[in-house]
């Protein structure tokens, strides 16, 4: 087993997407876990209409997932897909706390926004390992994969709680934004080749 993980790691194409999904998932679960209590103090939104936009990024991730994965096959690349959906979903969640003090309309379509980049990156980055890892190890690929989402859906929250307790609430949109960023800037590295 640690031979095997040693074999998967020392994939640079890997190393790296595992890294990206731990940010990305680290951005889309601190988003979908704090914005509702959030958007209720900082944009003065009642809680269910809060809680409503949220999942909205979600809801609107359910339907483009699957447009964007055949999108990628079609074309049989996956970085660009990466690479705009940390974009989309960055520049959304730095927009959002200007948004949410303009209304729900535009607070609505950011956040509509964020679920379109969202549902570009798991679909390619789901499709790398297929194409990097040997098959033998493809399964602890997969393992790796799903270990890194795992981390991310855990610091998210607990990163950017720690953030709204000591920052203003646009900081913790802002720190979001920036876990985007940093998975925008490392996304641009990626070589499937």
């Amino acid at each position: 087993m640690r031979a095997d993980l040693a074999a998967l790691l020392a994939l640079p194409a890997l190393r790296l997407l595992t890294l990206l999904v731990v940010l990305g998932y680290t951005a889309i679960i601190a988003f979908t876990t704090w914005a509702p209590s959030r958007l209720v103090a900082y944009g003065g939104l009642a809680p269910t209409t809060a809680a409503l936009i949220a999942s909205v990024l979600l809801v609107v991730d359910i339907p483009f997932a699957p447009l964007w994965g055949r999108v990628s096959d079609h074309f049989g690349r996956r970085k660009p897909f990466i690479v705009a959906s940390f974009l989309v979903y960055g520049a959304g969640a730095f927009l959002v706390p200007p948004a949410a003090r303009l209304g729900v309309l535009p607070l609505l379509l950011v956040v509509s926004a964020m679920g379109i980049g969202c549902a570009m990156f798991f679909p390619a980055t789901l499709a790398i390992p297929q194409a990097i890892v040997p098959e033998a190890l493809l399964g602890g690929a997969y393992g790796l994969f799903l270990t890194a989402q795992a981390l991310g859906m855990t610091l998210g929250p607990l990163a950017v709680g720690v953030v709204f307790d000591h920052a203003t609430i646009a900081s913790g949109f802002f720190v979001i934004g920036g876990m985007a960023a940093a998975g925008l800037a490392l996304s641009l590295r990626l070589n499937t080749a």
